[in-house]
């Protein structure tokens, strides 16, 4: 599909997926309060006293020290008093989980699949298949990224 006509149909695509969403304006985002919170292990250590060199100024040393924290399962503990978590068998992680680390679909896949969904069903196929959160709102940032780099190379060989 050409870019041009990729372009025409993006805005009513993103009216469509706002309206299924809800969404109207910019997003807010969430922060995380309480950094220091009650009961929490601190994973650097303690710093030692006294003034001066270290071991690399007394002549000992001063190499990196090897990893002496805790390591797999046992690592992911951060509470004092509460257990980390512990391992499962794989069929009880959801489906999902396993498709993490397969690569993502490109712009041009994505592009391929929006004008297919579209010549078939028009705007609510595109956002019915593609989904708001997911395809869809990554083929509208790629799209945006690459009309910003076209802009600003344009206005660059201007100079």
């Amino acid at each position: 599909m050409a870019p041009a006509v990729l372009r025409a149909l993006l805005p009513s695509v993103r009216v469509a997926a706002a309206a299924r969403c809800g969404v109207g304006g910019g997003g807010g985002g969430g922060s995380i309060g309480g950094a220091a919170a009650a009961g929490v292990r601190w994973l650097a250590a303690a710093k030692k006293g006294g003034r001066g060199g270290g071991a690399a100024a007394k002549g000992g040393g001063g190499g990196v020290a090897a990893a002496t924290g805790p390591t797999g399962w046992a690592a992911l503990q951060i509470y004092k008093d509460v257990p980390g978590p512990t391992e499962l068998e794989d069929d009880a992680y959801p489906d999902w989980l396993w498709t993490l680390t397969d690569p993502a679909a490109t712009q041009a896949d994505l592009t391929e699949q929006a004008a297919a969904l579209w010549a078939t069903g028009g705007v609510e196929a595109v956002v019915d298949t593609m989904g708001p959160s997911g395809d869809l709102t990554r083929l509208l940032r790629t799209d945006a990224r690459a009309r910003l780099r076209e802009r600003n190379d344009a206005s660059t060989a201007g100079l």
